[in-house]
């Protein structure tokens, strides 16, 4: 498997500590820490752990007493009191506190795995959060422009340099800006609410306008290998082997022969009798295809590992081709951005007579297309890399 996928070409990244990674990572703490679903489903762990706890002790001791009435004084009373303890082979035993023990740690592991899939969702959250804080910036600095424009038109309008249909053109630019900004913080408000609900209802922010940089490449294979260590749905399929494995043992040493011994003393015409009493159950019927059902336990286990590592593999190759693809135009796009302010440029062009207000409007609303572009695009790079490298959450 891991040949197939270090046949596509080296070029992923691993994470290094800047810029927005600090608000996400006390984020995500403060989910981990407050989220009431997370806290219900720890609970729910700790009882289960409780659970597999009990079941591989003895059964109860049994106390039996006896008083049965002769039919005349000659043959008098007869009492019998007995105690007695079932006991198994000492190999189911041995078995089911392995059992016992192989649960908890698939416990752990179902935790793990659903604690992840939280703070992926968290993750993915903040990811947006911040995107909708880059537009918020964009937006406001597009809204101040219109602001200038509208109020520059307006005295040109007053003194007879231009007429209404120009005026109006800058009321619609103005009117959109506004809109757009107000949507988005519209946006931005509902993501906060979210992000509240999985914060246990208290209220969170997260101001950050930069995303977590990746800097480092390695080959895909050998992240793979790495992301397979620390999947714990992964650890989750192969700890559900392992109980179904013990669970097996459990059912085949359970056929063996159960021994009863005890102490029973019987009092009879007025004579005392005391001794030891001795018992073995034959395992004829009680575990008939126990057996057989446990071992199709284990296969079924093995191949629903099988069928995940393949479907595990292709939703590693998608995100790491979405990556790859993305990588390159977020990197020149952002370069291109950060030469050159086209939005002054066009300004002053404007001021200076150069373009007419038809190609101002026509210029700066590609230059605004292309910036919004780029942040969407950037947005799509991040939350990638977030499923790229969500098994180290």
């Amino acid at each position: 498997m891991k040949t197939i996928i270090a046949a596509v070409v080296a070029f992923m990244f691993i994470t290094s500590i800047a810029g927005a990674q600090s608000g996400i990572k006390v984020v995500l703490q403060s989910i981990e820490a407050e989220n009431l679903t997370l806290k219900a489903e720890r609970e729910l762990m700790i009882a289960n752990v409780e659970t597999f706890r009990t079941g591989y002790y003895p059964s109860n001791p049994e106390v039996s007493y006896s008083l049965l009435f002769g039919e005349n004084a000659v043959a008098g009373d007869k009492e019998e009191f007995g105690v007695s303890q079932s006991f198994e082979f000492p190999t189911v035993y041995f078995n089911k506190l392995e059992l016992a023990n192989k649960q908890q740690a698939l416990v752990g592991t179902e935790f793990n795995d659903f604690r992840r899939n939280i703070l992926y969702k968290a993750q993915g959250l903040c990811y947006r959060i911040i995107h909708t804080n880059q537009t918020n910036n964009e937006l406001a600095r597009r809204l101040r422009i219109a602001e200038d424009i509208r109020a520059a038109f307006d005295t040109k309008y007053k003194t007879g340099d231009i007429g209404v249909i120009e005026l109006n053109k800058s009321d619609m630019n103005l009117l959109k800006a506004q809109t757009e900004f107000d949507l988005n913080a519209i946006e931005r408000a509902k993501l906060l609410t979210n992000l509240r609900a999985m914060n246990g209802g208290k209220a969170i922010e997260l101001p950050d306008t930069v995303f977590p940089k990746r800097v480092v490449e390695v080959f895909v294979d050998q992240a793979f290998g790495k992301s397979s260590k620390y999947n714990p749905y992964l650890k989750q399929l192969r700890a559900e082997i392992e109980v179904s494995r013990v669970q097996a043992d459990v059912t085949s040493s359970s056929s063996y022969p159960k021994i009863n011994l005890g102490y029973r003393n019987l009092n009879e015409g007025g004579f005392n009798f005391n001794g030891f009493a001795a018992g073995i159950s034959i395992p004829l019927y009680e575990n008939i295809n126990k057996t057989d059902a446990a071992e199709l336990q284990v296969k079924a286990a093995e191949i629903k590992l099988e069928s995940y590592l393949s479907e595990y593999e292709t939703e590693m190759k998608a995100a790491y081709e979405t990556v790859r693809s993305h990588s390159k135009s977020v990197k020149k796009v952002r370069e291109m951005f950060g030469a050159v302010d086209n939005t002054e440029l066009l300004r002053q062009s404007l001021e200076l007579g150069n373009i007419s207000t038809l190609e101002y409007f026509l210029e700066l609303e590609y230059y605004s297309d292309m910036k919004d572009r780029f942040l969407d695009l950037e947005l799509e790079f991040n939350l990638a890399l977030g499923e790229l490298f969500k098994y180290e959450l």
